[in-house]
């Protein structure tokens, strides 16, 4: 089995849909070098305005086609020797310099990408399966009434399950995050979708609720805040390789003031949400992982979280 055994028991690339960067962050012809997933990938902006990701390296010489590579309409030129390969399905469609013979049955590996809610996702299987789930669009990502994103991230020692656990484990809302009460967490699952609502339980049977989750696999927690204003926005949490992740924090706020711009108090209660995730993450680098947890009652639906989590892991569906 792969991964790191002193620390966790599963592969750390889970099955499941990747963030990997904002769509306004790749231009037309934009081309990117991508590390994830234990991989060198190139990412780029088709002519046709298509993200397209494909593995990195030529299969000629070897150059990295994400440092110094130049699209060409739905094609993308190798820096080294030149050679062209199209968007469609990787494959080569020029070599410059070539006067005999046919073209080299050769490519380049293309990744299942999905662009939506202003986000660029790759799709990764270990057992090259195909996808047979999307994340939702949102349609706070269109509406002018919400502005963003606002963007923070972290290289952090940890596998992607370990944030996912977050959510259902209740206890630490209090103890880490400063949540006055050990909240409630109704849960819901869905197929590749847990949703849980995080509450506090008032007077009146009415319930102060912290926030609603929505997890699309293991790689994207969608996270409604209300108050004032209100705030959507999602943590994608990418393996880098078998130790460290990226974890991208997204936000959208619901502009209640109509001016299209984030007033400054605004944006110092936006740092305080990312100084919430900085919060864990001394823990998630220095914690173990536990098989068998010892749990008490109040602990939380992490026991259901797990078994939902079985099936983005080959290994763990076929057991």
């Amino acid at each position: 089995m792969s991964g790191s055994a002193s620390r966790y028991p599963f592969t750390p690339y889970p099955d499941g849909w990747y963030y990997i960067a904002a769509s306004k962050d790749l231009a037309p012809g934009e081309v990117k070098p991508l590390r994830c997933l234990g991989r060198d990938l190139v990412l780029f902006r088709s002519g046709s305005g298509e993200a397209v990701v494909f593995d990195a390296h030529c299969p000629h010489l070897g150059a990295h086609l994400g440092v110094g590579g130049k699209v060409e309409g739905d094609s993308l030129r190798c820096p080294f020797h030149g050679w062209r390969f199209g968007a469609e399905d990787g494959s080569c469609v020029e070599v410059p310099y070539r006067t005999r013979g046919r073209l080299p049955n050769a490519g380049l590996r293309r990744w299942r990408v999905d662009e939506r809610s202003g986000l660029i996702l790759v799709w990764h299987s270990d057992a090259g399966t195909e996808p047979d789930w999307h994340m939702r669009d949102f349609d706070e990502y269109e509406s002018d009434a919400w502005l963003g994103y606002v963007t923070r991230a972290w290289k952090i020692r940890m596998h992607v399950q370990e944030l996912a656990e977050n959510v259902p484990d209740r206890a630490h809302f209090q103890v880490v995050h400063g949540v006055p009460a050990v909240p409630d967490t109704p849960i819901r699952i869905d197929g590749p979708v847990y949703y849980q609502t995080t509450q506090i339980p008032g007077e009146g049977g009415q319930d102060w609720v912290i926030a609603r989750q929505e997890l699309w696999g293991l790689g994207l927690i969608w996270l409604y805040s209300g108050g004032e204003p209100e705030v959507l926005f999602v943590v994608a949490t990418t393996p880098i390789d078998e130790e460290y992740c990226e974890v991208t924090q997204l936000l959208l706020v619901k502009d209640e003031w109509g001016t299209g711009e984030i007033p400054g108090e605004t944006l110092g209660r936006i740092d305080a949400i990312f100084d919430q995730t900085e919060a864990d993450v001394p823990i998630w680098e220095n914690k173990v992982y536990r098989e068998r947890p010892l749990l008490v009652e109040d602990d939380g639906p992490l026991p259901e979280l797990r078994r939902w989590a079985r099936q983005f892991y080959p290994e763990q569906r076929q057991a």
